[in-house]
């Protein structure tokens, strides 16, 4: 590396569904060369999914019946990391519990891949 170089980010991408979870994979890849990224389908899932701390963590929150507040509290706790919220569901609800629990950032599924 050098002297500028920062290193690649670690991301931890949890969603449901596993064509998104590689899609996000591939692009975080393109974006960031040398990139370490961890999934699992769900919170609850984590378990050993990290192997270190994530610098970042992109969650789709959205299941019937499951508090995005709840969702983004727990993440913070056990992985004290960032959280970008990263979900099909574009309603002002979920961005305002989502902004009132601390998330960092707010991404539609459906947005560009730059975003």
């Amino acid at each position: 590396m050098t002297g500028n170089s920062k290193r690649a980010p670690h991301c931890l991408i949890v969603d449901d569904h596993p064509v998104v979870r590689a899609g996000v994979r591939a692009v975080l890849e393109q974006a960031f060369t040398g990139a370490e990224i961890d999934d699992a389908e769900s919170v609850e899932e984590l378990g050993d999914a990290t192997s270190n701390a994530p610098d970042v963590v992109i969650v789709d929150p959205w299941r019937a019946g499951v508090d995005v507040g709840d969702v983004v509290r727990r993440l913070q706790s056990e992985l004290d990391a960032p959280i970008v919220v990263f979900t099909s569901d574009g309603g002002a609800r979920l961005l305002s519990d989502a902004l009132k629990a601390g998330v960092k950032g707010y991404v539609r599924k459906d947005s560009p891949s730059e975003d």
